[in-house]
């Protein structure tokens, strides 16, 4: 026999998407003056919702049991439209005499705000960005990877991401970029354990997001629409030229990249200055260099050498561009593998760099160099840095020594670096975001005395020296570095304006440090359960003896 019981409910309040409950749902609130019962199953319209949570009081109850006598709620997913009607049934067994009890409320009404987005997008996933170095994030680049099912989705030009206002419900689309699209599908697998594998297709994507300082905010990546159109997405990032020379500029800059190695020629910077950086002092006079390696008798290599990269893909969008390049270093160093990856983004001042350097087999050198820039000597007079206790030092550059000696040797970690005019108040600055180095294979990896070099001649110039003995009193030493060496870094590089109020002129540089080593973060992704997911927990496959 089944009871229906209506009295049991208090309260049915539809809301839209929050950062504790990252989707459209009804919040119910239940007292339950008998016995305890368990929530075995929610239909909302006469179909099942499978994605709900209980809680006693402010504590969850994970095996989904409703405490007697005490102020329960229940949270249950439903995408629900505005000013509509909606029946629910929430499906109870007793654990002590295991009867069914349907805790029933037809017809509720919901609001006329705060509702469904769009209909012709039949799927979206939930996404909390958390934002923790306590800085406003306005229009910061956010870049996610998302797993679906294969028949939910045809194509990329159906995804939509939508920002909700936490006060509103309000939904606003931002600007996004999908940039990989791939299909999983392995027929003899899932013909074999069909619960375990379910055709997927994958999808990387980018978008922009604004979240308040020391907040959380939801962001919702609308699929499932056959019938949309190619989004067409307006921002300042644009990119002009052919092959690798090519021009690629925002709002902060223009960057010319050079028409042989594609590495970084020259910037321009607008913010009101107008101020081309460039070197072209020596061949072949590119401002970025590295990675790059001296070992004797061969040429100095270094990457800007490359005339073409052996390797080079990009990718173009309204969010961000990419231009990759990967090979042997040239003038046949065909031990030393390396990569450079340029990330250049909308409404943002810097530039991001990655590389790559990688010994192949062994090789006896005198200078491994990574994170090198090379900008003309009448350009600047000071030099600014922030050390690692978080002091700002400067330093004149009248007088300084000739190389190979340096100006200055900083620590490998240094949060930021930047050469400056400060009679025309702009400088370029370099953000340290990532430094690892290893060895793949037997023994560790081989550095000596790992530090940026700061120097002056014709030119003004900082590389980070990995295994040095050039710029030495003994110059004659060879350094053997074993096959399995890799060397990885990533930073951010930007010209910028000064503001003589605030930290030097430099607060710029810090800003974006603390915002580029503490990215928003993604605390949760959360999207609605599938029918075709078994019911019951489907173990992984373990080696004998673990238990979950």
């Amino acid at each position: 026999m089944v009871e229906v019981m209506s009295n049991a409910i208090e309260v049915c309040e539809f809301r839209y998407p929050t950062v504790e409950f990252p989707y459209y749902h009804v919040v119910i609130i239940v007292r339950l003056d008998g016995t305890s019962m368990r929530v075995e199953r929610i239909t909302v319209n006469g179909s099942e919702s499978r994605d709900f949570r209980v809680f006693n009081g402010d504590t969850e109850s994970f095996d989904r049991v409703i405490d007697r006598g005490v102020r329960s709620t229940i949270t249950v997913r439903v995408d629900w439209k505005n000013e509509a009607s909606y029946g629910l049934q929430i499906h109870c067994r007793s654990p002590s005499h295991g009867g069914e009890v349907i805790l029933k409320q037809a017809s509720l009404r919901t609001p006329s705000y705060g509702g469904y987005w769009n209909r012709d997008w039949k799927y979206y996933v939930g996404v909390v960005l958390s934002e923790t170095a306590g800085i406003a994030r306005h229009r910061e680049p956010v870049h996610l990877n998302l797993s679906v099912y294969e028949d939910r989705i045809a194509s990329p030009r159906e995804i939509r991401v939508v920002g909700v206002d936490p006060e509103t419900g309000t939904a606003k689309e931002t600007q996004s970029q999908v940039y990989g699209f791939e299909e999983w599908a392995a027929a003899q697998l899932m013909e074999q354990e069909p619960f375990r594998y379910q055709p997927s297709r994958t999808l990387d994507l980018a978008f922009i997001a604004d979240v308040p300082a020391n907040s959380q905010k939801v962001y919702l990546v609308f699929y499932g629409n056959p019938k949309a159109s190619e989004p067409q997405y307006q921002t300042d990032l644009n990119v002009s030229g052919k092959a690798l020379q090519l021009d690629i500029e925002n709002d902060y800059y223009n960057v010319k990249l050079h028409d042989r190695s594609g590495l970084i020629d020259e910037i321009t910077m607008k913010q009101g200055v107008d101020i081309k950086l460039d070197h072209h002092v020596e061949p072949p006079g590119t401002l970025h260099w590295n990675p790059d390696c001296y070992t004797p008798p061969r040429t100095w290599s270094h990457a800007s050498n490359w005339d073409p990269p052996p390797n080079s893909t990009g990718i173009d969008g309204p969010v961000f561009l990419m231009r990759k390049y990967w090979g042997k270093l040239p003038f046949d160093v065909d031990q030393v593998s390396a990569s450079l990856t340029y990330l250049f983004y909308a409404h943002n001042p810097y530039v991001i760099i990655s590389t790559t350097m990688r010994v192949d087999a062994v090789l006896p050198v005198k200078v491994l160099r990574n994170g090198c820039f090379v900008l003309r000597r009448d350009l600047f007079n000071e030099f600014t840095w922030k050390d690692r206790a978080g002091k700002v030092n400067r330093k004149n550059l009248a007088g300084a020594p000739a190389p190979p000696n340096a100006v200055m040797t900083l620590a490998p970690d240094t949060p930021w670096m930047a050469f400056v005019n400060s009679d025309r108040g702009f400088g370029f600055g370099g953000i340290t975001l990532s430094y690892v180095n290893d060895r793949f294979e037997e023994g560790l990896v081989k550095l000596t005395q790992p530090h940026f070099h700061v120097m002056v001649g014709p030119w003004v110039a900082w590389s980070r020296l990995l295994v040095n003995t050039i710029m030495t009193n003994n110059p004659q030493r060879m350094v053997q570095v074993p096959k399995g060496c890799f060397y990885l870094e990533r930073n951010a590089y930007l010209p910028f304006k000064l503001d003589p109020s605030r930290d030097k002129g430099c607060d710029i540089l810090d800003i974006n440090w603390k915002k580029l080593i503490n990215p928003l973060e993604v605390v949760q992704l959360s999207m609605d359960t599938d029918e075709r997911v078994p019911r019951e927990p489907v173990a992984p496959i373990l080696p004998e003896g673990f238990e979950i």
